[in-house]
């Protein structure tokens, strides 16, 4: 089973990725690993925390065929995600896109693949995917097969960024 890493904040664009990874993902067995970082500067206690999960799930969860597992932790939002990548070893990071510039600093931080969902799609599609690598650490093209088998199964393009 594959794991999915999900950062959530609790705002609509966070439940569309579990339903964007449900749909494109429906043939594969996927297990999503929900996480909120409850940071210094959040004026919630871990109480509150848990209370906007229940509310989260009850109106994004419901009805997901998907299993997921919800965990809180404490600390910088960056460094708390990438300790959960090195506990978890996820497949990707699957992250609700709303502009803000969390997705940047994700992208630089992370040592595992991103999904970025926009949180204004509804499309059940991949069409792009883009790879971004300096090659430094890729010594055989087959390393980069998963990404053109899942390219492939996709129909998507990929572009490759260097």
């Amino acid at each position: 089973m594959k794991t999915v890493l999900i950062p959530i904040d609790f705002q609509p664009a966070a439940g569309k990725v579990l339903h964007y990874i449900e749909r494109v993902f429906k043939d594969q067995s996927i297990k999503a690993e929900l996480l909120h970082v409850l940071t210094p500067s959040e004026k919630l206690t871990r109480d509150e925390v848990q209370k906007s999960f229940e509310d989260f799930e009850h109106t994004y969860l419901e009805g997901t065929r998907l299993p997921y597992h919800f965990t809180q932790t404490e600390g910088n939002l960056l460094e708390q995600i990438q300790k959960k990548i090195n506990e978890l070893h996820p497949s990707l990071v699957a992250i609700g896109l709303t502009g803000n510039a969390l997705v940047m600093s994700l992208l630089k931080l992370v040592n595992c693949p991103v999904l970025m969902i926009p949180g204004t799609s509804d499309s059940p599609a991949i069409r792009n995917i883009v790879y971004a690598n300096d090659f430094h650490g890729i010594k055989v093209t087959s390393a980069l097969e998963p990404l053109w088998n899942f390219a492939k199964s996709s129909h998507a393009r990929v572009h490759i960024v260097h």
